[in-house]
C-alpha cells in the first residue's frame, strides 16, 4: 500500500519508488540557472544545455503530481460527484450497518441549485442567436473591420453546425460547479483516407472542443491560480484510446508526419500502466464496473491510456507522447512546430473565484454542511413519523409474547400474552415535525443566502403570501445577482479563452473556400466595405472576442424590461443632450446595465447620433407641413404636375419607340437580303479563285519538276565529257596538246553546260518565286477578312428612299 494517500489504497498504476531509486536532487539540477542569469538568458561563451532525460522527468512530474491529487483533491471530488449523484458520501454514517434498517434519504438540495445554474446560464448564452461579438483592434483599418465580420460568420457557423456548443457550454458549467474546474481542449482535428485509385473517401476538418475530466489532466499545485495552465512547468493530459487507434498511428502518420513507435501488445497492457481504480471516475459513472478497465472480447477495443506531456525546458515548451509515462511513443520536439500558435491549447475554468487557489472549491462541498444538516432533519423526521404511526413497544423478557404480532401491527390483530399488565408496555412518542419543518425553512435559507438560489416558497412560510410583485422582485435581486456572477466568472475563465483559441485556429486552418465566401456574404462586405471576393488572407488579422453574456442576463423577462427602459431613456436624453454630452458613451453605459457586455451591435456602422436626431427633425417639419392646409394645397399641385408631366413624355416615349421600332425592322429586312446576295457572290468567286489556284499549283509543280530533270541530264552530260577528256588526255596529253579542234570543241561544250546550269537557275529561281507567292495566298486566304463597309439606298414600302451603311461577311 502507497503512504501518498492517506484515507484509501493507492491505485495499482501508481507505485511509489523504493527507497534509494528516485533522485530527489533531479528536477533541481535540471532547471537551475547560474547564479546571476535569468531563465532563457545564455551567457557568452556557455555551451548549450544538454537534453535532459525525459522519460524520468515524465515518470517523477506523473508521480508527483497524481500523488498530491490523491492526498488532497480526490475525496473532495469524489464526495461532490455523488452529492450531484443524490448519494451520501463515502465516509457518511448511513453507508453503516447500523443505519440500514433507519430513514437514510438524501434531498436533492445540491442538485437543484446546479440545476437552476444551469437553466439560468442556457438563458443567457442562448437567449440570443448571435452568440459572440468579434471587433477589430484598430476600428479605422478597413481589412480589420472586413476581417471581424468573417471571423464571427465564420465563428457562428462553427458553434452552430460543427461544434456542439450549447452541450460544451452546458457541460462546462456543470463540470465547473460540480469539481470546482472545468478542463477544455482545443484543437483542429484533420482526417482523411483514400482508396486504392487514390481518390478521398473520409474527410474531417473543423475545430474541436473536447471536454476534459479534471482527473484526466495533471498540473503542478504550485501553479498561478491566474494562469494556472500556462504558468505550471509541467500538463500531462491522460488519453483513453482504443488499441485499434493506437496500432493505426504506430503504423501511419498523421497530417503533420509523425508516427509512434510501435510496441508489442505484451508490453503495452502491463498491468502496471493501467490507470485502474480511478474513484472519481467511477463515481461520476455510478456504476460497479469501470467500462475503461474492462476486458473485451475483442482486443482492438481494449483501452490504453496515452499520456500527452508538455513540459518546460530552458524557457520553451517541449512535447512529447507515451505510454502511461513508462514508454516514450514520440520523440520530444518543441511546441511551437506542433501547434501553430505555440501556446498550450486546454483552458482551465471555474465558476467560484478562491484567490492563491489553482483548483477552487467545489459547489457541493461549499454546501455541503447544510447539506448534511438538511438529510439529518429529514431522516430524523421520517423516522419521528413512523415510530408515531407504528409504536414501539417493551416485552418482558422470556415470557409468552406473540413479538411477530407487535411487530406487524396489523389493524384487527390480536397479540396472544400471558399478562397483559406487566408483559408488554406501549411507548407514546411525540411528534415534533411542526419544529423540524421550521429547522428545514432555515436551512433552506441558509443554502439560497450562500448559492443565490431564490425559491418563492420561502417567502410565503416566513411571510404572508401576499406580498406585491415589486416585493417579490426585489427580494430575487439579490439571488439573481450572485448567479450572475457567477456567470460572469464562467464566462471570463473559460467560455472567453476558448472562444479564442477557436478564432486562433479558424484564421490559421480555415481553407474551405466556399463557407468562407458564404461568411463574406452573410456579413454583406460588399455592401458595407465594397469587397466581393473575401480570401484566406483576410482573416489573418489581430482580433477581439466577447461573448453577448453580461450582468442581468439570466432573467429573460427583467433583461427586455431594461433594455425596453434604456432605450426609451437613451431616446429622451438624445431629443435634447446636454452640454458637451458624448451620446455613444451614454448608449454604451446604459446598454450595460441593461445586461448587454457591449452595447456597439445595436448602433449602425458609422451613424452619429445627432446627425440622426437632425435627421429626424427634418422629416418631423416636412410631416407637419404636408398636414397644414397650404401645405395640402401644394402637395396636390405638385402631383397634379408631376402627373400631366409623366404622362406627356411617356406619350412622347411611346411614339419614338415606335417609330424607331418601324426603321429598326426595315433595315434588318434589307441589310439581311444584301448580306445574303454578297454572301452568296462571295462563295462563288472563292470557289473559282479555289480552282485557279488549285491549275497554278499543279503548273508550277510541273515546271519545277522539268527544270529539275533538265539539270540533272545537263550535270550527267557534263559529267560524263569531262571524265572523257580526263581520260584522253591521262592516255594522249601531247595529241590534245596539239589539236586545236578538240581544244575548241571542249571550249564550245563547257560554254554549252554553263548556259544549262543558269537556264536551270533560272528556272528553279521562277519556280520558288511562285510558291512563296502561292503560299502567301494560301495564307492570306486563311485569315479573317476585315469587314468591309458599303453604302447603298433602299426605298421604303412608304414610298421614301433610305440610305444604309453595313459591313459583309
Amino acid at each position: 500500500m502507497s503512504q501518498s494517500t492517506p484515507w484509501r489504497p493507492q491505485p495499482p498504476s501508481i507505485s511509489d519508488p523504493e527507497e534509494g531509486e528516485a533522485d530527489l536532487t533531479y528536477l533541481g539540477e535540471e532547471v537551475e540557472s547560474p547564479s546571476g542569469v535569468e531563465m532563457g538568458d545564455t551567457p557568452e561563451g556557455e555551451p548549450e544545455k544538454a537534453r535532459p532525460n525525459w522519460i524520468k522527468r515524465a515518470k517523477d512530474a506523473f508521480r508527483f503530481s497524481t500523488s498530491y491529487i490523491d492526498s488532497n483533491y480526490r475525496k473532495i471530488w469524489d464526495d461532490s460527484i455523488r452529492a450531484f449523484n443524490n448519494q451520501h458520501s463515502q465516509d457518511s454514517k448511513y453507508n453503516t450497518e447500523l443505519f440500514r434498517k433507519r430513514s437514510n434519504l438524501f434531498r436533492p438540495k445540491t442538485r437543484a441549485i446546479i440545476r437552476k445554474n444551469e437553466a439560468a446560464a442556457a438563458a443567457a448564452f442562448f437567449s440570443n442567436i448571435d452568440l459572440i461579438d468579434v471587433t477589430p483592434t484598430n476600428q479605422s483599418d478597413k481589412s480589420e473591420l472586413i476581417s471581424a465580420e468573417v471571423t464571427k460568420q465564420l465563428l457562428q457557423y462553427r458553434l452552430s453546425k460543427t461544434i456542439p456548443w450549447f452541450q460544451v457550454c452546458m457541460g462546462g458549467i456543470q463540470d465547473a460547479q460540480v469539481q470546482g474546474a472545468v478542463a477544455a481542449h482545443v484543437h483542429w482535428r484533420f482526417f482523411e483516407k483514400h482508396d486504392e485509385d487514390g481518390e478521398r473517401l473520409q474527410l474531417e476538418d473543423k475545430p474541436v472542443i473536447d471536454l476534459v475530466p479534471i482527473e484526466n489532466l495533471r498540473i503542478d499545485p504550485s501553479a498561478d491560480w491566474m494562469d494556472p495552465v500556462g504558468t505550471s512547468p509541467y500538463l500531462i493530459h491522460l488519453i483513453p484510446m482504443y488499441w485499434c487507434d493506437v496500432k493505426d498511428r504506430m503504423r501511419y502518420p498523421n497530417p503533420k508526419g509523425q508516427t509512434w513507435k510501435e510496441y508489442q501488445p505484451s508490453l503495452v497492457f502491463g498491468r502496471m500502466w493501467e490507470n485502474t481504480d480511478d474513484s472519481t471516475r467511477q463515481a461520476r459513472i455510478n456504476v460497479s464496473q469501470d467500462p475503461n478497465q474492462q476486458k473485451r472480447e475483442v482486443s482492438d477495443y481494449d483501452i490504453v491510456w496515452i499520456h500527452r506531456h508538455i513540459h518546460r525546458f530552458d524557457g520553451e515548451d517541449w512535447e512529447f507522447y507515451t505510454i502511461a509515462s513508462e514508454k516514450m511513443l514520440t520523440n520530444p520536439e518543441p511546441l511551437r512546430e506542433t501547434v501553430w500558435h505555440g501556446q498550450r491549447p486546454y483552458v482551465l475554468g471555474k465558476v467560484v473565484l478562491e484567490t492563491h487557489k489553482p483548483l477552487a472549491t467545489p459547489v457541493p462541498q461549499l454546501v455541503r454542511p447544510l447539506q448534511e444538516e438538511a438529510n439529518d432533519l429529514q431522516n430524523q423526521r421520517m423516522d419521528n413519523v413512523k415510530l408515531v404511526l407504528n409504536k414501539r413497544w417493551f416485552a418482558k423478557r422470556g415470557k409468552n409474547v406473540d413479538l411477530a404480532s407487535l411487530v406487524r401491527n396489523v389493524p384487527g390483530g390480536i397479540t396472544l400474552l400471558d399478562d397483559p399488565e406487566t408483559d408488554v408496555k406501549e411507548i407514546e412518542w411525540q411528534d415534533v415535525t411542526s419544529s423540524s419543518y421550521l429547522e428545514q425553512d432555515r436551512v433552506d435559507g441558509d443554502f439560497s443566502d450562500l448559492m443565490g438560489n431564490f425559491n418563492p416558497m420561502q417567502v410565503q412560510a416566513q411571510r404572508t403570501g401576499r406580498e406585491s410583485t415589486n416585493t417579490m422582485r426585489m427580494l430575487q435581486g439579490p439571488t439573481n445577482l450572485l448567479t450572475e456572477y457567477m456567470l460572469k466568472t464562467y464566462v471570463e475563465t473559460f467560455v472567453q479563452p476558448v472562444l479564442r483559441l477557436v478564432m486562433l485556429l479558424e484564421q490559421h486552418y480555415e481553407s474551405n473556400i466556399t463557407l468562407i465566401n458564404l461568411a463574406g456574404q452573410k456579413a454583406d462586405v460588399f455592401k458595407r466595405f465594397g469587397t466581393s471576393q473575401v480570401t484566406d488572407a483576410v482573416l489573418d488579422t489581430e482580433l477581439n472576442i466577447s461573448v453577448n453574456v453580461g450582468m442581468g442576463a439570466t432573467d429573460p423577462v427583467m433583461k427586455l424590461q431594461r433594455f425596453v427602459y434604456a432605450l426609451g431613456a437613451f431616446v429622451n436624453i438624445s431629443k435634447i443632450p446636454p452640454p458637451g454630452i458624448d451620446l455613444k458613451e451614454v448608449w454604451k453605459e446604459l446598454a450595460g446595465l441593461s445586461g448587454y457586455q457591449d452595447g456597439a451591435r445595436f448602433v449602425l456602422d458609422g451613424a452619429n447620433p445627432e446627425v440622426q436626431k437632425l435627421q429626424q427633425q427634418v422629416k418631423a417639419l416636412m410631416a407637419q407641413l404636408q398636414k397644414s392646409p397650404m401645405g395640402k394645397l401644394q402637395t396636390t399641385r405638385e402631383t397634379n404636375q408631376s402627373r400631366e408631366r409623366i404622362a406627356h413624355e411617356g406619350n412622347v416615349v411611346k411614339l419614338a419607340l415606335g417609330k424607331q421600332k418601324h426603321e429598326s425592322e426595315a433595315r434588318k429586312m434589307i441589310g439581311q437580303h444584301i448580306l445574303d446576295t454578297e454572301m452568296a457572290s462571295n462563295e462563288r468567286q472563292g470557289a473559282v479563285e479555289d480552282r485557279d489556284f488549285e491549275r497554278q499549283g499543279a503548273v508550277e509543280d510541273r515546271i519545277v519538276d522539268r527544270a529539275g530533270a533538265i539539270q540533272d541530264r545537263n550535270l550527267a552530260r557534263q559529267g560524263t565529257v569531262e571524265d572523257r577528256n580526263f581520260t584522253a588526255a591521262q592516255a594522249k596529253p601531247q595529241k590534245l596538246e596539239r589539236d586545236p579542234a578538240v581544244e575548241q570543241l571542249t571550249q564550245v561544250v563547257t560554254a554549252m553546260v554553263g548556259g544549262m546550269e543558269d537556264l536551270a537557275k533560272g528556272m528553279s529561281s521562277l519556280a520558288q518565286s511562285i510558291h512563296e507567292e502561292h503560299e502567301g495566298e494560301k495564307e492570306r486566304r486563311s485569315q479573317p477578312e476585315k469587314p468591309r463597309k458599303r453604302k447603298g439606298r433602299a426605298r421604303l414600302p412608304s414610298g421614301g428612299e433610305m440610305e444604309f451603311e453595313m459591313e459583309e461577311a
